[in-house]
């Protein structure tokens, strides 16, 4: 048996798979129901976030007066631009909700 005949002997369809075909859309009655949402803690998320942020600020700064790392600037903009995000979505997030 050469390459070419075992290639198209292992890709052609069974008599088993010959009427399966991939549906894309199922009717409303098919469904199953929607799951409830999970109970997340979103504000323990966020603080986490930031506390980590905050944590690399602290990095950059022992870095930047052990004179490790020529870049201080640039990295302390990313954090504070991290902690600003998580401040901004931690407020979102504790806001009450209609």
């Amino acid at each position: 048996m050469t390459f070419a005949s075992s290639f198209a002997a292992s890709t052609t369809c069974s008599s088993r798979w010959r009427g399966s075909v991939v549906r894309l859309w199922v009717s409303h009655d098919e469904r199953r129901p929607q799951p409830e949402p999970l109970a997340t803690n979103d504000r323990l998320a966020y603080l986490v976030g930031i506390a980590l942020w905050l944590v690399a600020i602290a990095a950059v700064a022992v870095m930047a007066l052990t004179g490790v790392t020529a870049d201080t600037l640039g990295m302390l903009v990313t954090a504070g631009i991290g902690i600003a995000l998580g401040t901004l979505g931690l407020i979102v997030v504790s806001r009450p909700r209609r």
